[in-house]
């Protein structure tokens, strides 16, 4: 006998959906350890700047432009995926790790900068091909 179209569309259902969210949870993942590799190397140089001259407010603030843009793009991106509260720490530290750098508190500027980089650690290791995150 010759198999159903409902039959036939149902099982394919079953197939290409888990495989399309798997790959889309795959992709993401990728995506975001690149992202936050890219993100945590522009605060180690802006650490770098700031901890070997902090008179150099030229450098500091290039590469701190720099992070912003990178975060700008890839935290849209991530809302998608991850929870919505930790990309809002994320902005909160950013302006206060820029508000401290502006003040020249490089001291705490640095601290909030470690900060950043844990925050964003955390959500690199968030696991997106667990099945509970996709439901």
């Amino acid at each position: 006998q010759t198999m159903n179209k409902s039959v036939i569309m149902f099982l394919s259902a079953i197939i290409v959906i888990p495989a399309i969210v798997f790959s889309l949870a795959f992709c993401f993942s990728k995506a975001l350890k690149s992202d936050v590799s890219v993100l945590t190397s522009l605060l180690d140089e802006t650490d770098g700047i700031i901890t070997a001259d902090s008179d150099n407010q030229d450098d500091i603030f290039k590469n701190l432009n720099a992070f912003n843009k990178r975060w700008e793009k890839s935290s849209e991106r991530w809302c998608f995926f991850l929870d919505h509260e930790s990309i809002h720490q994320v902005d909160i530290m950013t302006a206060e790790f820029e508000s401290e750098i502006l003040n020249g508190r490089y001291a705490s500027a640095l601290i909030t900068s470690a900060a950043i980089k844990q925050a964003l650690k955390t959500m690199s290791e968030y696991d997106t091909l667990k099945i509970s995150n996709l439901f």
